[in-house]
């Protein structure tokens, strides 16, 4: 029997499988043996796995994969929670730390015990006004690669454009609609990770619909990161935006709009260690 060594963690709700290889050096990780770990019912139970691996020119490596298996995109809630775990692992005296991510490089800074940040890259693409086709209907949104592709949604359009006048953004079917949107032919091979925003009573909320998981998350760090992009570009929402979770926990985005480009661009928010243990295999 294979033994696993891992931490669980939590950022914002968005929950993963924290694996050090420094304490797993033979492990191979099949798309198999990460659907396991991430099964609710039957493994540990995670939106994803992260792995922690040593890098030639930064502090550490950072590989995010979905409970199907899929990689190869940043994660910004994983990522603040590689950072608790590496101040907490043998960066106790430092309180900055650089790290590689799906083939680029980042920083990151602890702001507390429970509250970290990073810098992200400016948007890999962006596209303001982007439409796609869903169950007959047109929906004009944001799309940008923020460290995964996302595309941007206000509440208002989904409701209008369904004739959902009465539906409250709590209670909104976020698997249907983010499903049948992010398999659109539009985004199609590589699909995209869906985020609907509501603006209420001066505050934003956001539920997010993640590819690789195929469900809603309790909350996805780089489509806030996209969704912070489009409020301050459609919405002229000055910076640093707050955004409300499906978890009730708060990110913040930061960033300077330089000309029409997106610089500087930084997420916080909280990370949490919930356990560690071994998994049997």
């Amino acid at each position: 029997m294979k033994q696993i060594i891992f931490d669980k963690y939590s950022g914002a709700g968005n929950d993963f499988v924290l694996i050090d290889k420094k304490k797993n050096p033979d492990l191979n990780l099949s798309a198999k043996l990460i659907s396991e770990l991430c099964d609710r019912r039957f493994g540990i139970g995670a939106d994803g796995v992260l792995l922690l691996d040593q890098s030639e020119s930064m502090d550490f490596k950072l590989d995010y994969l979905n409970s199907d298996g899929t990689g190869g995109m940043l994660c910004g809630n994983g990522a603040r929670c590689a950072l608790h775990y590496v101040f907490n692992n043998g960066m106790e005296d430092r309180d900055s730390v650089t790290f590689e991510s799906a083939g680029l490089n980042y920083y990151g800074e602890k702001l507390s015990d429970d509250e970290f940040k990073f810098k992200l890259n400016s948007p890999g693409f962006l596209h303001p006004e982007f439409s796609v086709t869903v169950l007959g209907r047109e929906l004009k949104g944001f799309y940008a690669y923020t460290g995964a592709n996302h595309f941007v949604i206000e509440f208002a359009t989904i409701r209008d454009a369904f004739k959902l006048n009465d539906l409250h953004f709590d209670s909104f079917n976020v698997k249907l609609f983010g499903s049948e949107i992010r398999n659109a032919k539009e985004f199609k091979p590589e699909g995209a990770n869906i985020n609907f925003v509501h603006l209420e009573e001066g505050k934003v909320y956001i539920r997010t619909f993640e590819k690789g998981v195929e469900d809603e998350t309790l909350a996805c760090g780089t489509g806030s990161t996209a969704a912070a992009l489009f409020l301050s570009l459609k919405k002229n929402i000055k910076t640093p935006i707050e955004l409300i979770t499906r978890s009730k926990c708060k990110l913040k985005v930061d960033f300077k709009l330089n000309g029409g480009n997106f610089e500087n661009i930084f997420l916080s928010g909280p990370a949490k260690k919930v356990f560690s243990g071994t998994y049997n295999y």
